[in-house]
């Protein structure tokens, strides 16, 4: 736990300032993380051929989200499919579509958060929302789950979580989720929620769509038997194993974003 502190203590100022400044430090942060956690779900699908799929996925990533940061959306729409039908030839037939899965979720997940952040006037304001809700239930799963344990949420996919785990992280994030939106009047002057219970009900929706991506990355792991998806953060594990809540989340509030925007 001291460890897991310390990590997060020196990776978590870099990325809030990121957020607080936006494009284009977000756009370096967001390009760079995708690049890296391509890279960990390359080489946790198949370790035994070294690193050089693995850097190549990574880099394809990366160029795909850089294309994307500089509004080329349709460059990057060919790099991600490309590097999606790379990993599908490159790996074997069990394992390829995997990986490709991982490619577009990867991909689709880091723009939306991008997406998110450049809504003028209220992008700010929804990603430290957003931020804050998932931090939240990841706190809120953590010592519940170790306070009260109980009966398992999905032992197949990740045996240490909890349903007491799942109902704390959906009542942490419920709070945090009220409390942001009564220090963000914008947010609700912008989005369907106009007093707090309606967002703390957006905020325990979101908790399950981190702990939905949270399920999805373990399954990962799992299939491959892999314990963490890298080294990169001491005490963490990966860039994956950090960022897999606000994956899911990042992709299930931008594609309510957009449905209520009517796709705009």
């Amino acid at each position: 736990m001291a460890l897991r502190t310390r990590t997060a203590l020196l990776a978590a100022p870099p990325f809030l300032i990121a957020i607080l400044v936006g494009s284009p430090l977000l756009d370096i942060v967001v390009v760079a993380g995708a690049a890296v956690m391509a890279w960990e779900a390359a080489y946790m699908a198949w370790p035994e051929r070294g690193q050089h799929p693995a850097v190549a996925a990574g880099l394809g990533m990366g160029l795909a989200m850089l294309c994307l940061s500089l509004g080329r959306l349709d460059v990057a729409a060919v790099v991600l499919v490309g590097v999606s039908v790379a990993v599908l030839n490159s790996y074997r037939r069990r394992r390829g579509p995997y990986l490709a899965l991982a490619m577009v979720y990867i991909g689709a997940a880091c723009l939306a958060f991008l997406w998110l952040r450049d809504h003028p006037g209220i992008g700010l304001g929804l990603i430290v929302w957003l931020v804050g809700v998932v931090w939240a239930t990841d706190v809120g799963a953590l010592f519940a789950g170790r306070a009260i344990g109980g009966v398992r949420l999905a032992p197949r996919l990740s045996p240490n979580k909890t349903l007491a785990g799942l109902a704390g992280g959906v009542a942490a994030a419920a709070l945090a989720a009220a409390a942001l939106g009564a220090g963000l009047p914008e947010l609700g002057a912008a989005l369907p929620w106009p007093g707090l219970a309606e967002a703390a009900a957006a905020g325990a929706a979101l908790a399950l769509a981190a702990q939905a991506g949270d399920l999805l990355e373990s399954g990962y792991k799992r299939r491959f038997g892999a314990k963490d998806a890298s080294h990169v953060l001491p005490g963490h594990g990966g860039v994956l194993d950090r960022a897999d809540g606000l994956l899911g989340a990042s992709l299930a509030l931008g594609l309510a974003a957009f449905v209520l925007q009517g796709g705009a």
